[in-house]
This record gives C-alpha cells, structure tokens and sequence, in this order.
C-alpha cells in the first residue's frame, strides 16, 4: 500500500481542453498544446505532504487493523477522509476564480480512490 500511496494517482483534473493526473512522484498533462510526463523532485513531494500526509497514514492506519489495534469500521472511516484533501484544496483554490469576470469555470481536482479500494480488499 505504500508503494500504491507513493506512486498512485490521488487526483485528476478534467476541463474541456485539459487533463491532468497527479500522484506523489509523478504528474501527467495532456492538453491542446501536447502531452507531458514528469517525475516529481524530492522538493515537490515533500511540497505535496499537504495534500497527501493523510495517504500515507491511511497505510500506517491498515497496518494497525492488520495488527488488531483498530477496527475496520475505524479504519475505513480514516479511509475515506484520507481521500478527502484533493476535493477540499480544490474547493478552496477555485472560489476566488468563480470570481472572476468572464472566467467560467474553476479546476477541480477529482480524488482517486485506488488506495481506499486496495483497503477494501485487504479489509
């Protein structure tokens, strides 16, 4: 589950003329201008811990219900709100843009929730 919290995707981001997918490591752009694969520097994961810390203690959270320490029920709850700060920093982000005259939409990223359904299965 690290590996897949590490190099997974956690968000997408679809607009008419746009799509990105973003993990920890890497980022993927596709656009009207070509299409862009990039491996992420150290600085820019640790940049990411914002959105993605709660990823990585999803893993530590299945490792504690592996060892008895928590239950399920908790530990899928931790689950889902660890897919939740893409949506959230998205939100907060594009309010500002809504604002703008003529622009019509905002990004929003879109979680990618392989690692909650990789919890399930294990679950």
């Amino acid at each position: 589950m690290t590996v897949v919290a590490f190099l997974g995707p956690f968000a997408v981001i679809i607009s008419e003329a746009y799509f990105s997918m973003s993990a920890v490591a890497w980022n993927a752009d596709v656009s009207i201008t070509g299409v862009y694969f990039y491996w992420m520097s150290p600085a820019q994961w640790f940049m990411s811990l914002p959105i993605t810390f709660l990823r990585f203690y999803y893993v530590y959270q299945m490792k504690l219900l592996y060892d008895g320490k928590i239950t399920q029920k908790r530990a899928l709850k931790f689950g889902i709100l660890s897919e939740c700060p893409p949506l959230l920093f998205g939100i907060v982000t594009s309010l500002p843009l809504l604002f703008i005259a003529g622009y019509l939409y905002a990004f929003m990223p879109i979680p990618m929730p392989e690692l909650l359904l990789i919890g399930l299965i294990f679950m």
